[in-house]
């Protein structure tokens, strides 16, 4: 179980930090070039009279008594950035400030350090990129570990050094959004270990110097530079790495020599390749057989890719040089394509009729497209329904389409009815799941109302998303939807949010009761996620939802989500009539289920009403509770403290309780008391993600 908070404790709560996680703590000793308090680095719990204070937690105390081998910890993270998810802007700042170490994921064996390789000054952001922004001791303390990982250990991986534990076993290495350039990243990537995993140096600067002194390297037989990579690499990630063309015809050299045949994962976003020539020496990396035979993700995001260079791509792809691709994304590009079980291309220009009909015909197993962006129009669309149609007609007997565009996700404000109507009907024989957004959500809503059944619908899984601005229209043109036999056997996502920053109007409250009334009496048998955030739901809708839970009119539902509601619109009541909606012997199915910022969840009748329905089992699969920002003070955290003592609750491993009004206090009596349930053994096992541990 995860227990999320606003802040960090004082030192009255180290003895309930230290019981929480007891294998986590001791590997803040387990580096010895990594000692916060020498070297000039003040921590923050040494400032006299300041706010930091109060904010020393567990790992301050325990850092020098305790000595413990490093058996597991084989990932290194560094960086500006990391942390601070975990943690609140002011407490990952201290901790970056203290160089303390913030988590351990003994699933991944990842160990994290969230400072940077230079040191903070009184501003809180990160130094300019440049050869001189990274300075200071920590630069020189992370080389010799990388040199003491690759010393001796080469070949053997003994896991014993002179100095340490980590000899041979440096697995993943980070230190993305450090902004290091010049000889500074030369040198340490000149000392890259020979079992080295993963390697992530995103927000660095490869230009000049660095990519120069990478180069020079490559003739050196006993350099492990990123031209000459360990074989054991699986992830390399280069994301805004200021990566120009001549830099990537560099790097195609590499994978033509075949010194990364084991990679994986491959991320080269954001870095200025400027024209056709880089990408195109990468695709010709690409035809050299078995170069990058196991790369099974590709993504080249926002790096200016014409349309050459895509076709370039799809030639290749085309002779199953790539076979094991099953990932591949040029979002943001001015041309996108791509073959992806996530993201695949979009194709937003003018003269996209003649790109698609020229590359698409050559990726034979695309599986996933994605129609996602404000610039595509209906010939784009036009043109990719034509090809598909070409593409089908070429296949014999029952394979037709076989593998060609199973999934499909649209978000276009051009996409016709003709257009709607023939990917709804039939006209992608394939089409398995359609995932619509925004612009596109009114043209399928048409075809799906005026659809006399189910069986008129050839859209086995179908996905309807409104994350930012639901309109009184698209609301409006759900409701009828619902009142038909369509939806009930294709819907399996139903997201209709009003975000807060959103200046569009909320539909009005009689349209809303209309939607609430129409999903209470629908059959929807596949639902599975329903959010409904922001849209100025009532006490009344509540209970009306409440109603089609009890009903069982929604067999499937898992993900429920009511958030952004403030006081005025959700009372207690309403908490109450959704929390009553499952009985102890017909109890809800719901795994997932989000109140945040949908403050009646936080005060006392609310939250009563929550602990009353996990305490006596109404919610026995849940594995996730989001009450964030609801407001919720000491008896709130009382109230959950006491259903967590009254009922195992064997699946639930996320509690979400950030930015509330519980005091330290509380926060102290909620963990000691669920400690002492039966099961905290079994719960403690599963408190995995420590990083995540604050927020």
């Amino acid at each position: 179980m995860i227990f999320i908070y606003e802040k960090w404790t004082s030192r009255r709560t180290e003895k309930w930090t230290s019981q929480l996680f007891p294998k986590m703590l001791p590997l803040t000793a387990d580096f010895p070039w990594f000692h916060p308090q020498k070297e000039g680095f003040r921590s923050s719990h040494q400032e006299e009279g300041s706010d930091q204070e109060k904010e020393e937690s567990a790992y301050g105390s325990r850092e020098s008594k305790v000595k413990s081998k490093t058996q597991c910890a084989c990932a290194v993270v560094v960086g500006s950035c990391q942390g601070t998810c975990a943690l609140g802007a002011r407490n990952s700042t201290a901790m970056m400030k203290a160089g303390r170490i913030s988590g351990f994921e003994p699933g991944e064996r990842s160990l994290r350090i969230p400072f940077p390789l230079f040191n903070f000054g009184k501003a809180r952001r990160p130094k300019p990129r440049g050869p001189s922004a990274c300075h200071g001791p920590l630069r020189a303390r992370l080389c010799r570990l990388l040199l003491e990982s690759s010393v001796g250990g080469r070949g053997t991986d003994r896991g014993k050094g002179p100095d340490g534990d980590l000899e041979g076993q440096l697995r993943v290495l980070s230190f993305a959004g450090c902004g290091m350039g010049g000889e500074d990243l030369a040198e340490i990537l000149s000392l890259l270990p020979l079992f080295l995993q993963t390697l992530d140096v995103k927000g660095n600067d490869l230009r000049g110097g660095a990519m120069t002194a990478f180069r020079s390297k490559l003739s050196e037989s006993n350099s492990l530079t990123v031209s000459s990579l360990p074989v054991s690499l699986r992830v390399l990630i280069l994301d805004d790495c200021s990566i120009t063309c001549e830099a990537l015809e560099g790097l195609s050299a590499t994978f033509k020599e075949g010194k990364m045949r084991k990679l994986v994962v491959l991320s080269l976003s954001d870095n200025p390749f400027e024209t056709s020539p880089g990408f195109s020496a990468l695709c010709c990396a690409f035809e050299e057989e078995k170069a990058l035979e196991a790369l099974e993700v590709l993504r080249v995001r926002s790096s200016r890719i014409n349309s050459k260079g895509v076709k370039a791509f799809a030639e290749v792809f085309a002779q199953g040089r790539l076979p094991s691709l099953r990932e591949v994304d040029f979002g943001r590009d001015k041309y996108q394509l791509g073959y992806s079980l996530v993201v695949c291309g979009a194709i937003a220009l003018a003269d996209a009729t003649r790109t698609v009909r020229s590359v698409l015909p050559q990726m034979t197993r695309l599986h996933t497209i994605d129609l996602i962006g404000r610039d595509i129009q209906q010939k784009g669309i036009q043109a990719f329904l034509e090809v598909y149609q070409q593409q089908n007609q070429r296949e014999q007997g029952g394979e037709a389409g076989k593998g060609l565009c199973e999934d499909l996700r649209l978000c276009t404000s051009s996409l016709s009815d003709v257009q709607a109507k023939t990917i709804c009907s039939g006209g992608l024989p394939c089409l398995k799941a359609l995932e619509v957004h925004r612009g596109a959500m009114n043209a399928v809503l048409e075809v799906v109302e005026s659809s006399p059944g189910p069986g008129h619908l050839r859209v086995p899984a179908l996905h309807l998303i409104e994350m930012v601005a639901v309109s009184a229209g698209t609301l409006g043109a759900m409701t009828r939807c619902l009142r038909g036999p369509s939806l009930s056997a294709c819907l399996r996502q139903l997201h209709l949010n009003k975000m807060p920053y959103n200046q569009t109007p909320l539909p009005s409250s009689q349209v809303v009761r209309e939607f609430f009334v129409s999903l209470s009496s629908a059959h929807l048998e596949t639902l599975s996620t329903l959010f409904l955030n922001g849209l100025g739901v009532r006490d009344a809708e509540c209970e009306l939802l409440a109603e089609g839970l009890r009903n069982n009119r929604f067999p499937s539902l898992r993900r429920l989500s009511i958030e952004h509601e403030p006081p005025t619109h959700i009372t207690g009541k309403g908490i109450k009539a959704l929390m009553e909606a499952g009985t102890v012997e017909k109890p809800l199915e719901m795994e997932d289920l989000g109140l945040a910022l949908t403050y009646a969840a936080g005060q006392e009748e609310g939250t009563a009403a929550i602990a009353k329905a996990l305490g006596e089992g109404r919610l026995p699969k849940l594995r996730k509770l989001d009450l964030r920002t609801t407001g919720m003070k000491d008896p709130g955290m009382k109230n959950l403290a006491g259903a967590l003592l009254m009922n195992d609750l064997p699946s639930l491993r996320h509690v979400l309780l950030s930015f509330n009004a519980a005091t330290e206090a509380g926060h102290t009596a909620f963990l000691e008391s669920i400690m002492q349930a039966p099961s905290w053994g079994t719960k403690q096992a599963a408190c995995g993600s420590w990083q995540e541990a604050f927020g």
